[in-house]
């Protein structure tokens, strides 16, 4: 619009130029916008708090509270389980369909296995100082020079490479031959043979061949009895870790009031803290879960919370250390403000759900 609040085409077509758009693109995209907003509201009507949802989501985002925990992970158990052949030749009975899927599933994954390379390589950066990219190809070039006269190549790194891999004397590792940037350059090497003097735009490089592992595939017939295994771990270390968290860490835990050192030092495990912090939820999180900050508001403090609870496959037990309880005379004296706060937060909540479940369902063509 003009200074008289007018629409001004000149003004339109200067705008669309600025942010490089085309009128037709700029306008639908407009009109997707307003209608992924007019669908939001429709959405956000759906969701509505009643007042003691709303006393709730006060209490639980302004409760602070800092728990020392201990996280129990089920795969640290795995090198206390073992499995049987006749575990596996069981499993494998029942579950032979399943061994075959799960061995297309991760086929590209674990068991197609690429050519590798390891190449040593000594490196010089185009920088701008000055120095040309002719000037770095020749001293390149002497450098191979060289190498091919008796000069060791880890010499040579150790003398002249400008990369990181300096420290390793140039040696890059195993890598797949498909992800280097240089593999026309180096596949054709044979190991201990040196490259040809490699400029690129912002560095020039030299490579040795140091090792080659051919290309192979695992066969299914190879690999099932270990996916039969790893299926039966990944079945029973849940338990595990569900029963040593309740019948030796949590028993322990509350007999003494202190977490029981001796337990956590033979599995390696040590205490955390939250720190004070808020009981609500904050999504996705590797930490305490919700039920265990729900707790946390109605135990004393220095109390072991009451049970194991679980969060992305590991169990967690806790003790609450301190706790500062919500300041309920603010709600009282600013209760509608605070209404309106937990409305939002509960409609964007809702409106996320929404859009992930219609995302779960949508088939696209």
């Amino acid at each position: 619009r003009n200074e008289a609040g007018k629409f001004d085409q000149e003004l339109y077509d200067r705008f669309l130029k600025r942010f490089q758009y085309t009128q037709a693109k700029y306008e639908e995209d407009l009109r997707q916008r307003l209608l992924r907003e007019k669908l939001k509201q429709l959405v956000y009507m759906g969701a509505t708090i009643s007042e003691p949802a709303v006393r709730e989501a006060y209490i639980e985002s302004r409760t602070m509270v800092d728990i020392k925990y201990v996280k129990v992970s089920p795969s640290m158990f795995a090198a206390d389980l073992t499995v049987s052949p006749e575990d596996i030749d069981a499993w494998l009975a029942e579950n032979e369909g399943v061994a075959k899927e799960t061995y297309d599933r991760d086929f590209s994954r674990l068991y197609n296995h690429p050519e590798q390379v390891r190449l040593r390589m000594i490196l010089f950066r185009v920088d701008s100082d000055g120095v040309g990219i002719d000037v770095l190809l020749s001293e390149m070039r002497k450098i191979k020079e060289a190498i091919e006269a008796g000069e060791k190549f880890e010499d040579m790194v150790l003398q002249w490479s400008e990369d990181p891999s300096v420290a390793q004397k140039g040696d890059l590792g195993l890598r797949a031959l498909t992800q280097l940037s240089d593999r026309d350059k180096v596949e054709a090497l044979a190991v201990g043979q040196v490259s040809d003097v490699i400029p690129n735009d912002n560095d020039v490089r030299l490579y040795r061949l140091e090792e080659k592992v051919e290309a192979k595939v695992d066969a299914f017939e190879d690999v099932r009895e270990d996916i039969a295994r790893d299926a039966i771990k990944q079945e029973q270390l849940p338990g595990l870790a569900a029963a040593f968290a309740e019948d030796e860490l949590l028993a322990k835990w509350k007999s003494t009031g202190n977490p029981p050192e001796d337990v956590l030092t033979a599995k390696g495990l040590r205490s955390n803290t939250t720190g004070l912090s808020s009981t609500q939820p904050t999504g996705m999180s590797f930490g305490p879960p919700p039920a265990m900050l729900k707790a946390a508001r109605s135990v004393e403090v220095n109390e072991v919370l009451p049970e194991v609870y679980e969060n992305m496959g590991s169990m967690f037990v806790g003790q609450l250390t301190e706790r500062r309880d919500a300041d309920m005379t603010e709600f009282e004296a600013n209760g509608e403000t605070i209404r309106e706060q937990v409305l939002l937060e509960r409609r964007n909540g809702f409106f996320q759900a929404w859009v992930a479940d219609a995302k779960s369902h949508a088939s696209i063509q």
